[in-house]
């Protein structure tokens, strides 16, 4: 993890849902930022973690012009059931956190 992981763990404000955590914390920056930890004890084939992380960048791709300047930290905390509903779960998550811009 790179210093800019723990200061969002550190200070910054955390949403959970049955499968992820999203961490954010304001940036200095114009854009958004992601980070994404998905642990190699959750998901043991590499196929699936690389699945996890696509979806995850997918849905900060859709969103990223739309997202206030933030460092976005999703972490993957248990074995997903349905490695598609990830996508649900980030949208419904960046909902609660306030992300998304109005």
């Amino acid at each position: 993890r790179g210093p800019e992981f723990g200061k969002v763990l550190k200070s910054g404000k955390s949403v959970r849902a049955h499968d992820l955590v999203v961490s954010t914390l304001t940036n200095d920056l114009s854009d958004a930022r992601l980070g994404i930890v998905v642990p190699k004890r959750l998901l043991s084939r590499a196929v699936d973690r690389n699945r996890c992380k696509r979806l995850i960048r997918e849905w900060f791709r859709l969103r990223q012009y739309g997202l206030i300047a933030h460092d976005v930290l999703v972490r993957v905390t248990a074995r997903p059931v349905d490695v598609d509903g990830l996508f649900s779960e980030l949208v419904e998550l960046s909902r609660k956190q306030g992300l998304e811009a109005r």
